[in-house]
Protein backbone atom coordinates (compact mmCIF):
# COMPACT_ATOMS: atom_id res chain seq x y z
CA UNK A 1 0.00 0.00 0.00
CA UNK A 2 1.47 3.36 -1.02
CA UNK A 3 0.33 6.86 -0.08
CA UNK A 4 2.30 9.47 -1.99
CA UNK A 5 1.80 13.25 -2.13
CA UNK A 6 -1.32 13.25 0.03
CA UNK A 7 -2.22 16.46 1.88
CA UNK A 8 -4.39 16.25 5.00
CA UNK A 9 -5.55 19.41 6.73
CA UNK A 10 -7.77 19.96 9.80
CA UNK A 11 -8.18 16.24 10.67
CA UNK A 12 -10.70 15.84 13.48
CA UNK A 13 -8.69 12.98 15.04
CA UNK A 14 -5.68 11.30 13.37
CA UNK A 15 -4.57 12.22 9.85
CA UNK A 16 -3.19 8.84 8.63
CA UNK A 17 -3.29 5.53 10.54
CA UNK A 18 -1.82 2.15 9.51
CA UNK A 19 -2.65 -0.89 11.63
CA UNK A 20 -1.52 -4.29 10.36
CA UNK A 21 0.05 -5.47 7.09
CA UNK A 22 3.54 -4.94 5.70
CA UNK A 23 5.49 -2.92 3.15
CA UNK A 24 3.29 0.14 3.65
CA UNK A 25 4.83 3.31 2.23
CA UNK A 26 3.78 6.83 3.27
CA UNK A 27 5.84 9.38 1.33
CA UNK A 28 5.88 13.10 0.59
CA UNK A 29 2.67 13.77 2.50
CA UNK A 30 1.83 17.10 4.15
CA UNK A 31 -0.22 17.07 7.35
CA UNK A 32 -1.27 20.25 9.11
CA UNK A 33 -3.63 21.02 12.00
CA UNK A 34 -4.70 17.55 13.19
CA UNK A 35 -6.40 17.11 16.56
CA UNK A 36 -4.86 13.86 17.84
CA UNK A 37 -1.88 12.51 15.82
CA UNK A 38 -0.32 13.07 12.43
CA UNK A 39 0.89 9.68 11.11
CA UNK A 40 0.30 6.59 13.27
CA UNK A 41 1.79 3.10 12.97
CA UNK A 42 -0.40 1.22 15.42
CA UNK A 43 -0.12 -2.12 17.23
CA UNK A 44 -2.45 -5.03 16.63
CA UNK A 45 -3.13 -8.38 18.28
CA UNK A 46 -2.40 -10.65 15.30
CA UNK A 47 -1.60 -8.88 12.02
CA UNK A 48 1.53 -6.99 13.05
CA UNK A 49 2.54 -4.00 10.94
CA UNK A 50 6.04 -4.72 9.56
CA UNK A 51 8.70 -3.40 7.19
CA UNK A 52 7.03 -0.06 6.46
CA UNK A 53 8.28 3.42 5.62
CA UNK A 54 7.42 7.04 6.42
CA UNK A 55 9.59 9.23 4.19
CA UNK A 56 9.73 12.87 3.14
CA UNK A 57 6.62 13.93 5.05
CA UNK A 58 5.96 17.29 6.71
CA UNK A 59 3.76 17.19 9.79
CA UNK A 60 2.90 20.28 11.83
CA UNK A 61 0.46 21.67 14.39
CA UNK A 62 -0.86 18.44 15.89
CA UNK A 63 -2.75 19.68 18.93
CA UNK A 64 -2.93 16.82 21.44
CA UNK A 65 -0.28 14.19 20.72
CA UNK A 66 2.50 13.42 18.25
CA UNK A 67 3.50 14.27 14.70
CA UNK A 68 4.66 10.69 13.99
CA UNK A 69 3.94 7.86 16.42
CA UNK A 70 4.74 4.15 16.48
CA UNK A 71 2.56 3.03 19.34
CA UNK A 72 0.71 0.19 21.01
CA UNK A 73 -3.03 -0.05 20.46
CA UNK A 74 -5.62 0.31 23.22
CA UNK A 75 -5.16 -3.39 24.10
CA UNK A 76 -1.39 -2.79 24.56
CA UNK A 77 -0.53 -4.86 21.48
CA UNK A 78 2.73 -3.91 19.76
CA UNK A 79 3.55 -3.18 16.16
CA UNK A 80 6.03 -5.45 14.39
CA UNK A 81 9.60 -4.80 13.29
CA UNK A 82 11.62 -3.32 10.47
CA UNK A 83 10.39 0.26 10.04
CA UNK A 84 12.14 3.28 8.47
CA UNK A 85 11.41 6.95 9.19
CA UNK A 86 13.48 9.08 6.82
CA UNK A 87 13.75 12.76 5.84
CA UNK A 88 10.62 13.85 7.68
CA UNK A 89 10.01 17.26 9.29
CA UNK A 90 7.90 17.17 12.46
CA UNK A 91 7.08 20.48 14.12
CA UNK A 92 4.82 22.31 16.57
CA UNK A 93 3.06 19.24 17.98
CA UNK A 94 1.59 19.07 21.47
CA UNK A 95 3.76 16.17 22.64
CA UNK A 96 6.52 14.44 20.64
CA UNK A 97 7.80 15.16 17.20
CA UNK A 98 8.53 11.44 16.77
CA UNK A 99 7.24 8.88 19.30
CA UNK A 100 8.73 5.37 19.03
CA UNK A 101 7.17 3.41 21.87
CA UNK A 102 6.42 0.11 20.14
CA UNK A 103 8.30 -2.30 17.89
CA UNK A 104 11.90 -3.24 17.17
CA UNK A 105 14.53 -2.89 14.44
CA UNK A 106 13.53 0.71 13.65
CA UNK A 107 15.69 3.32 11.88
CA UNK A 108 15.20 7.10 12.14
CA UNK A 109 17.37 8.70 9.46
CA UNK A 110 17.84 12.41 8.65
CA UNK A 111 14.67 13.67 10.30
CA UNK A 112 14.12 17.19 11.67
CA UNK A 113 12.06 18.16 14.71
CA UNK A 114 11.44 21.64 16.10
CA UNK A 115 9.00 23.44 18.35
CA UNK A 116 7.37 20.30 19.77
CA UNK A 117 5.95 20.47 23.30
CA UNK A 118 7.47 17.42 25.02
CA UNK A 119 10.46 16.36 22.92
CA UNK A 120 11.86 15.94 19.45
CA UNK A 121 12.17 12.15 19.80
CA UNK A 122 11.11 9.73 22.52
CA UNK A 123 12.17 6.07 22.53
CA UNK A 124 10.41 4.04 25.20
CA UNK A 125 8.12 1.30 26.47
CA UNK A 126 10.74 -1.40 25.89
CA UNK A 127 11.59 -0.79 22.23
CA UNK A 128 14.78 -2.49 21.02
CA UNK A 129 17.39 -2.11 18.30
CA UNK A 130 16.71 1.52 17.39
CA UNK A 131 19.02 3.65 15.22
CA UNK A 132 18.81 7.46 15.19
CA UNK A 133 21.22 9.07 12.70
CA UNK A 134 21.65 12.55 11.24
CA UNK A 135 18.79 13.94 13.30
CA UNK A 136 18.25 17.65 13.94
CA UNK A 137 16.31 18.75 17.04
CA UNK A 138 15.92 22.50 17.68
CA UNK A 139 13.75 24.30 20.23
CA UNK A 140 11.75 21.22 21.21
CA UNK A 141 10.58 20.71 24.79
CA UNK A 142 13.54 18.34 25.18
CA UNK A 143 15.82 16.96 22.50
CA UNK A 144 15.98 13.15 22.61
CA UNK A 145 14.47 11.05 25.42
CA UNK A 146 15.57 7.40 25.74
CA UNK A 147 13.22 6.00 28.36
CA UNK A 148 13.02 2.22 28.91
CA UNK A 149 14.71 1.28 25.62
CA UNK A 150 17.71 -0.88 24.78
CA UNK A 151 20.19 -1.45 21.98
CA UNK A 152 20.01 2.17 20.84
CA UNK A 153 22.41 4.05 18.56
CA UNK A 154 22.31 7.86 18.33
CA UNK A 155 24.90 9.13 15.85
CA UNK A 156 25.92 12.19 13.85
CA UNK A 157 23.00 14.26 15.11
CA UNK A 158 22.56 17.88 16.22
CA UNK A 159 20.57 18.50 19.41
CA UNK A 160 20.40 22.25 19.79
CA UNK A 161 18.99 24.64 22.37
CA UNK A 162 15.89 22.74 23.41
CA UNK A 163 13.73 24.12 26.18
CA UNK A 164 14.57 21.58 28.92
CA UNK A 165 17.12 18.74 28.89
CA UNK A 166 18.92 18.17 25.62
CA UNK A 167 19.39 14.37 25.95
CA UNK A 168 17.88 12.12 28.63
CA UNK A 169 18.68 8.46 29.35
CA UNK A 170 16.25 6.88 31.84
CA UNK A 171 16.14 3.10 32.32
CA UNK A 172 18.18 2.93 29.11
CA UNK A 173 20.37 -0.08 28.32
CA UNK A 174 23.17 -0.55 25.79
CA UNK A 175 23.26 2.89 24.15
CA UNK A 176 25.93 4.17 21.77
CA UNK A 177 26.06 7.98 21.57
CA UNK A 178 28.63 8.92 18.94
CA UNK A 179 29.61 11.86 16.79
CA UNK A 180 26.84 14.18 18.00
CA UNK A 181 26.72 17.93 18.63
CA UNK A 182 24.80 19.01 21.75
CA UNK A 183 24.32 22.72 22.47
CA UNK A 184 22.37 24.62 25.09
CA UNK A 185 22.00 28.40 25.34
CA UNK A 186 22.58 30.28 28.56
CA UNK A 187 18.87 30.96 29.12
CA UNK A 188 17.99 27.24 29.27
CA UNK A 189 17.76 25.55 32.68
CA UNK A 190 17.97 21.83 31.91
CA UNK A 191 20.93 19.48 31.66
CA UNK A 192 22.79 18.86 28.45
CA UNK A 193 23.02 15.13 29.29
CA UNK A 194 20.79 13.61 32.00
CA UNK A 195 21.34 9.95 33.01
CA UNK A 196 18.73 8.62 35.43
CA UNK A 197 17.27 5.56 37.15
CA UNK A 198 18.60 2.14 36.10
CA UNK A 199 20.50 3.13 32.99
CA UNK A 200 23.62 1.13 32.11
CA UNK A 201 26.14 0.51 29.33
CA UNK A 202 25.95 3.97 27.78
CA UNK A 203 29.00 4.77 25.67
CA UNK A 204 29.92 8.31 24.59
CA UNK A 205 32.40 8.68 21.71
CA UNK A 206 33.63 11.74 19.78
CA UNK A 207 30.81 14.11 20.72
CA UNK A 208 30.95 17.92 20.95
CA UNK A 209 28.95 19.13 23.95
Amino acid sequence: ISLNNVDVKHAGKNAIVAEGGENISIENCVIDDAVNNGIVFKGSAKNKLRNSVIRGCKISRVHNNDCITLHKNSGLDDIGSGHLLENNVASQCGEQGIDVTSGSDITLLSNTTYGNGDSGIVLGHGVTNIVVANHLSVDDGAGILVNDAQDVSIANSCILDNMQHQVVFSDAQDVNFEGNIVYQGQDRRGSLIDIAHNSSSIDFTNNHI
